[in-house]
């Protein structure tokens, strides 16, 4: 367990529980079940969608997660010649805390997943490319983040804070631990405002509810917020061009998988299928609602 700001890796068996009565029930499960599954869409563990630009290969599944990652970390601005601190909340299997140690070989980073196989995968794969030194991926939630005040440079998210049914909580959490003048920034998908249109309201119910179950705070509400908690130099920058082509490798990777699992095995999971398809073509239906819903990076700045 961390401790006084600091952290070091810990066991399967030393992980910090908390109830996470603030998380989305599918998040509970999908952090906790699934592990293997992630490696089928990313190699590193970066459950996440992707960013795309001019010049990238279309097919190229691994840079655009692998790039997704590099534009969180670019605006911590975090420098390069000290020791800095950075907490991931919500880190999953730890792709993006990774990277970041690969590319500030003087970071601490501290992911935090809850309990489970995402934790155990990201763990294993943190220790095979000799990174434990660098960054402890740690069970928890976090709302309850085990991390003491003012003791980090930066918190990250990416993905992740969605399932949070009260985004700005984790926000909070974020303003609590982040020393002054230190960085939060988040990549996630948000309402553009607070009325979307009937239909696309009625694919959110089911995409909710069946596929991925997260929740959407709409923008300017979360704007608020932040400033609310004392955030300064706020940014929502809408990015959703940039993930169209994860979207689509997602629904691709959804049928496949379906379509290979249903003729190699005899014991067909029909639940898991079903989420799996569902979850892929309402993310699909989700960001064809353009008008309604987007995909954000959202950083600010706690205050001196």
């Amino acid at each position: 367990m961390l401790k006084s700001g600091n952290f070091m890796p810990v066991s399967a068996l030393e992980r910090v529980a908390h109830p996470q009565t603030e998380i989305t029930a599918f998040a509970k499960r999908d952090y906790t079940m699934h592990g293997a599954d992630y490696l089928l869409w990313d190699e590193e563990g970066g459950a996440h969608f992707g960013w795309w630009e001019l010049g990238m290969g279309l097919r190229d599944r691994a840079a655009m997660i692998g790039e997704m990652s590099q534009q969180v970390i670019s605006r911590l601005g975090l420098p390069t010649d000290r020791q800095v601190k950075v907490a991931g909340f919500g880190c999953g299997a730890g792709g993006t805390e990774r990277i970041l140690a690969q590319a500030y070989p003087l970071a601490k980073v501290a992911g935090l997943s809850l309990p489970g196989a995402q934790l155990d995968l990201g763990q294993q794969i943190t220790r095979e490319k000799g990174l434990l030194d660098q960054v402890s991926l740690v069970g928890g939630d976090y709302f309850h983040p085990p991390f003491a005040d003012a003791s980090f440079d930066g918190v990250m998210g990416v993905e992740a804070w969605c399932y949070a049914k009260k985004m700005a909580d984790i926000f909070h959490q974020a303003h609590r631990v982040l020393k002054p003048g230190g960085r939060v920034v988040v990549a996630d998908a948000l309402f553009r405002h607070s009325h979307p249109h009937p239909i696309t309201q009625k694919i959110y119910e089911i995409w909710h509810h069946h596929g991925w179950r997260a929740v959407l705070t709409p923008k300017d509400q979360l704007l608020e917020e932040l400033l609310a908690l004392g955030f300064l130099d706020v940014r929502i920058e809408d990015i959703s061009g940039h993930v169209i082509p994860t979207v689509a490798h997602a629904v691709i990777m959804a049928t496949k998988y379906i379509a290979e699992n249903m003729i190699s095995s005899n014991s067909v999971d029909v639940q898991k299928n079903r989420h799996h398809l569902v979850a892929a073509y309402t993310t699909a239906l989700m960001g064809a609602c353009i008008k309604d819903v987007g995909y954000f990076v959202i950083s600010a700045t706690k205050d001196k």
